[in-house]
């Protein structure tokens, strides 16, 4: 990747941001991502696969760790997931939160918490509420 670019990756089963932000790790040691969801996607497997798209953040983390991810627009999560983003001190804000907070203000708290360094953005479309 040369430098100063901005790598654009669009497409795919929400599963295919791990290999993207392996790649981008290896040239910036100090990524971050935020993470556009309305699922937490931390589980370390779903059902008999590791690489399901219910597993996408968990993925990223064991690369970045968890503490350089954030998720925003959580709807849906299981009990299991919110608490291994909480045990990890994993930062994330609901729908309802950012509504609640207003997106401007959630955002910030989310960047935040990430620190200053590259940023890698998901989206998976089903963040949007319909």
């Amino acid at each position: 990747m040369a430098d100063h670019r901005i790598p654009v990756l669009l497409g795919g089963e929400h599963n295919a941001t791990e290999g993207a932000v392996r790649a981008l790790f290896e040239r910036h040691r100090d990524l971050r991502v935020l993470v556009l969801d309305a699922h937490l996607d931390l589980r370390d497997e779903y059902a008999g696969d590791s690489r399901s798209h219910a597993c996408a953040t968990r993925r990223c983390a064991d690369v970045v760790g968890m503490d350089r991810i954030a998720v925003m627009g959580i709807r849906s999560t299981s009990s299991g997931e919110l608490e291994v983003a909480q045990d990890a001190g994993m930062a994330f804000a609901t729908a309802d939160r950012v509504r609640e907070g207003g997106l401007q203000q959630v955002l910030e708290e989310l960047l935040g918490s990430l620190g200053e360094g590259p940023l890698y953005l998901s989206i998976d479309l089903d963040v949007l509420d319909p």
